[in-house]
Formats: C-alpha cells, sequence, structure tokens
C-alpha cells in the first residue's frame, strides 16, 4: 500500500503544485534543457561476469530538464531526465533501444520571518549496471543483475519560531526501494516511514532545550519478511559555554522491535535502553575543531562511536577530517573517519572527500560503509580541459557468513567547447565490480560526443 502512493505521489504533487507554479510564473522562471549525445565502444556493457567476445556499439542520448519558479520568499523547483541507449549489443547479438535510467523530482521551499516550509519528492529508475553511489548505500545497491532499482521518495519539514525563544520542527519522509527483473534472492523491495518532531525552549540567551520524539518503521520482502519499528522519546540540549566553545546533546530512551518470519514462525523480539550524543565544537580563526560521543540502541544490541575532528580554510581551498573508534555488541573495534578535501588554482580544481561509517543494516548485519569520491579538472587553455573522476562504493560485512560488494568507476576525458554553445568530449571509463566468492566483473568504454545546455 504504501509503495502504490509513493508511485502516485509524485505526479499528484506536481498537479497540486501547479496553481502554485502559476502564480509564481509572474517573476518568470528559469528553464534549462540539456542535451548530451555520445557514441560509445564497450567490451561488457551488461557487466556480465563472463563477457561476450564482440564489441557492443551504441549510442547514449542523455536528456535533462530544470524548470526553477522563485521569489524571495519561495521557490518552487522541478527536474526530470531520461537517458537512452540505441545500437548493436553483443550480448543478445543484434539491435536494441534500452532506457538506461529515468528520473523526476520535486521540490518547494517557503521562508517567512520566523517560518520555513520544505517539501519534496523523487523518482528513480536505472540499470542494475550503474554505479549510484548514495550517501546511505547497502550491499543491495552494489549487486550487479539483470533488471532495474526503483527509488521513490517523499517527504516535507516545518520550522517554526526561527531566531525566538519558542519553535517546533517536524519532519515526515517515505521512502521505497523497488527491483523490477531481478533474479538475486539477494535483491528485494523495501519501504520506509519516518517521522521525528522537536519543541525548543530558549531558557537562556545561551541555552536550548529541545523535547525530542521520533518513530520509524522498516519493511521488506525477503525471506524473513522483517518488519521493524523504532522509537524514541528525550531531551536535546545546546549551551554555548563561551562564545566560541559549544556544547550539543541529547539523551533519549529508543525502543527497537524487530519480527521476522524464522521456520515459518513469526516472531519479535524487543531491545531499549538509553541512546545518546554527545558533541563540543571549538571555534578557530581559521576553523573548527570538535569532539562527540555516541552510543545508540540497535537491533543487535549497543554500538559506542567517539571520534575527533578538525576543520581549516586553506588560502587556495578547504579541509575537513574526522577519525574515530566504533563498537558494537557483536564486533570488535573498527577504525571510522571521513576526509574532505578542495584545492583551486587558476588553472586547476582537484576534489576530494573519503567518508567510513558503521551500522547495524536492516538484516541484523554489523558492516563498513565506505565511499570514495576524487575529481580533478585541469584548464589546458581558454576551450579545452581534461578532468579525471574516481569513485568507489564498498560495503565491509563484518558478521560472519556476510557478503561483501564493492563497485568501483574510473573516467578520464577531453573536453573541447567548438562553439559558444557545443562542447565536444571524449574519453575512457573503466568499470568495476567485485562481490564474496563470485568472479569480478570488468569492463572498458571509450567515448566521444558532445552537449549543449539551453535556458530560457
Amino acid at each position: 500500500m504504501l509503495r502504490s502512493r509513493l508511485v502516485l505521489a509524485p505526479a499528484l504533487l506536481a498537479v497540486g503544485a501547479w496553481p502554485l507554479a502559476q502564480a509564481l510564473a509572474q517573476t518568470g522562471p528559469a528553464i534549462t534543457f540539456t542535451l548530451d549525445q555520445t557514441f560509445r565502444a564497450t567490451d561488457n556493457y551488461s557487466f556480465a561476469a563472463n563477457p561476450p567476445s564482440d564489441t557492443t556499439v551504441y549510442s547514449r542520448t542523455n536528456l535533462s530538464f530544470s524548470s526553477v519558479y522563485g521569489t524571495p520568499a519561495q521557490s518552487l523547483t522541478f527536474t526530470g531526465g531520461v537517458t537512452i541507449d540505441a545500437g548493436y549489443f553483443a550480448d543478445s547479438d543484434g539491435t536494441d533501444t534500452n532506457i538506461d535510467s529515468q528520473n523526476l523530482g520535486l521540490s518547494y521551499f517557503r521562508e517567512s520571518s520566523s517560518t520555513q516550509l520544505t517539501f519534496d519528492a523523487s523518482y528513480r529508475r536505472v540499470q542494475l549496471t550503474q554505479l549510484v553511489q548514495g550517501a546511505t548505500f547497502d550491499a543491495a545497491d552494489l549487486l550487479i543483475d539483470s533488471g532495474d532499482r526503483i527509488n521513490y521518495a517523499i517527504g516535507m519539514g516545518l520550522l517554526t519560531g526561527v531566531g525566538g525563544p519558542f519553535g517546533i520542527s517536524l519532519n515526515a519522509r517515505a521512502s521505497a526501494r523497488d527491483f523490477t527483473g531481478t533474479s538475486d534472492p539477494s535483491l528485494y523491495d523495501s519501504d520506509t516511514v519516518s517521522m521525528d518532531a522537536a519543541a525548543r525552549f530558549s531558557v537562556t540567551p545561551t541555552a536550548d532545550i529541545s523535547l525530542l520524539a521520533g518513530y520509524k518503521e522498516y519493511n521488506d520482502e525477503d525471506v524473513t519478511d522483517t518488519e521493524q519499528i523504532d522509537t524514541y522519546a528525550g531531551l536535546g540540549v545546546v549551551y554555548d559555554i563561551s562564545p566560541a566553545l559549544q556544547f550539543n546533546g541529547d539523551l533519549r530512551q529508543k525502543e527497537v522491535e524487530t519480527t521476522e518470519t524464522l521456520g515459518g514462525v513469526r516472531s519479535t523480539r524487543k531491545r531499549d535502553g538509553v541512546s545518546s550524543n554527545l558533541g563540543l565544537t571549538l571555534q578557530r580563526p581559521n576553523g573548527t575543531i570538535s569532539a562527540s560521543y555516541a552510543t545508540d540502541v540497535t537491533s543487535t544490541g549497543r554500538r559506542d562511536t567517539v571520534s575527533v575532528g578538525r576543520s581549516l580554510q586553506l588560502p587556495r581551498g578547504a579541509l575537513s577530517a574526522s577519525l574515530g573508534v566504533t563498537e558494537s555488541d557483536t564486533t570488535s573495534s573498527q577504525t571510522v573517519a571521513n576526509l574532505t578535501y578542495s584545492y583551486q588554482r587558476p588553472t586547476a580544481t582537484f576534489r576530494a572527500s573519503v567518508s567510513q561509517s558503521a551500522l547495524t543494516d536492516n538484516n541484523d548485519n554489523e558492516a563498513l560503509r565506505t565511499r570514495v569520491s576524487v575529481g580533478y579538472n585541469y584548464l589546458i587553455n581558454n576551450t579545452s580541459a581534461l578532468d579525471a573522476s574516481l569513485a568507489v562504493a564498498d560495503y565491509n560485512v563484518l558478521t560472519t557468513g556476510g557478503t561483501d560488494t564493492q563497485r568501483a568507476d574510473l573516467t578520464l576525458s577531453y573536453r573541447r567547447n567548438l562553439t559558444a554553445d557545443w562542447d565536444l568530449t571524449t574519453g575512457y571509463t573503466y568499470s568495476l565490480a567485485t562481490k564474496t566468492s563470485a568472479s569480478d566483473r570488468e569492463s572498458n568504454t571509450i567515448f566521444v560526443g558532445f552537449a549543449r545546455s539551453f535556458s530560457f
């Protein structure tokens, strides 16, 4: 039922937003259409474990648009896109046309002197051969199979009393992930609903106290038909110890209720206890120094994490880093870290980010989730440039018997401005996918194409 509502939500909300768009249109919408057309040759289009001996030659057409209606107090944004592949595919030994991906998005923001309202809805469909490196990916997001992954999401937020002595924060979100045309039993449909509320009171000019409450429900269609419900209630504090030092903490009573079907019997287990997040932030002339401690109740017990961090504003960029240790009831200590670095010169830009976090997933597995993103751009002259990018996603299951998965994409390309409106791009992409007890999957792709954006 939830999934069917999520399928209809973007369309219904787009229709409901049309009168608002008409009202905002008097300011003149900003509309952009983008065409990205490339011609490609690859040795493993479907990312098969045993690639075909022949080469796949095809064209890839990316069509996207964005439309922004705005006033000083509110904005409404529509986005959408489709990717179409057409050509000779060695896997099927014939010509064909495939829709590689589709996406739609809607977001709304409204602000008054003391109130903020936000809303967003999205739909995305993508082939499982494509790497989608979201911030909260899991093992299923990195698996290779036939078919598509479909993600839906809808969310709303309300913040009142901005800058005042009393305020309320409400956030609600529903999301779903479906798989179609797949054969791997590890790829199963799931959906999540979450709601969080906070009532903030400014008790002194330097201290705020908040009453907190939240609810999250997760359901999936795996072999155990898992249902997990998390609830919490508690108290949060923000206190300015000095103009440069701030304390931020919360204390919550949390319960995790998990229901599964094991051996044909439906059973429920509960875990409850105190969860807390405590943090100190010290403002420095060139950035901040921070320290934090977190303890959380999970479906398998308790997880504790301690970390320290430093952010710096550099003459030609910025650096933010943190390092910590985490430990759960069922695993030994693990290192967690985050790093973001950017460097810019008149002719070159470098950016890099590394994120490693520990979690207890919805299958009661303890895991380490690692994301790496690196990009480099070099301007050869006023009309041409070199680009390099690397994206790595790694999901390492620490629980015995778990499946580790990894995906990586490396792209090297050359861009040239043909005219004021058209860009020529040519390059090479190497992709790799690994999985425990399975053969590595690799592909090599060369491409050449052109792109143009039309703005109104």
